[in-house]
């Protein structure tokens, strides 16, 4: 038997290369769009956990610094407090140095003078406490306390009713002193004591 080949008709081979062709091409367009829906989640996925790496970090930071700043806040106030105490201690020291003047006429020159213990201390972020010749007070705070620097306490004498009508409180080592002692000023600079022979 005899087998005729029939060739298709022109529109029937154009129409299966076009069947072909929008196969592939659907097939094409499947993949393409599955491969870069995948590539868009994976790169959503990254850079939602770069956001979330980034916040949490930017999170820790500002905690960070917050706890700094509260710490630093703490420390201030606890210098603060310590110095003021530490100033505020020699108080009854000041009012005997009057008394002294007064009953006297002179200044004493020692903490014996009146009766004090030569290492009494008044308070426990005091170092030592000196008293020069003008009258002065001088207050050696603890390096221990946070706190290492001196206080001059300087009495305003009217020789000639022999008595102090006021104290001037500085320091050169606290620039903070005002702070904590709204009456005592920094001096910018360190104070050298008077010269005693």
């Amino acid at each position: 038997m005899n087998k005729e080949h029939t060739a298709l008709p022109l529109w029937a081979t154009i129409l299966i290369n076009l069947a072909c062709t929008a196969l592939g091409l659907l097939a094409y367009h499947y993949y393409a769009m599955h491969s870069l829906e995948a590539r868009d989640k994976r790169l959503q996925e990254r850079i939602t956990g770069d956001i979330a790496t980034l916040a949490q970090q930017t999170i820790d930071r500002i905690a960070g610094e917050r706890e700094k700043s509260e710490q630093a806040a703490v420390a201030k106030a606890l210098q603060l407090e310590r110095l003021a105490g530490a100033i505020y201690s020699a108080h009854g020291l000041r009012t005997d140095i009057a008394v002294y003047l007064a009953e006297q006429g002179k200044l004493p020159q020692h903490l014996d003078d009146l009766q004090y213990p030569p290492d009494w201390l008044p308070n426990q972020h005091l170092e030592h406490i000196r008293l020069r010749r003008n009258g002065a007070i001088e207050l050696q705070l603890r390096k221990t306390s946070g706190l290492d620097g001196i206080v001059h306490l300087t009495p305003h004498i009217q020789g000639e009713y022999s008595m102090i009508t006021g104290w001037d409180c500085t320091s050169a080592d606290f620039a903070f002193i005002q702070q904590a002692v709204p009456d005592c000023r920094h001096t910018g600079s360190p104070e050298k004591p008077p010269h005693t022979p």
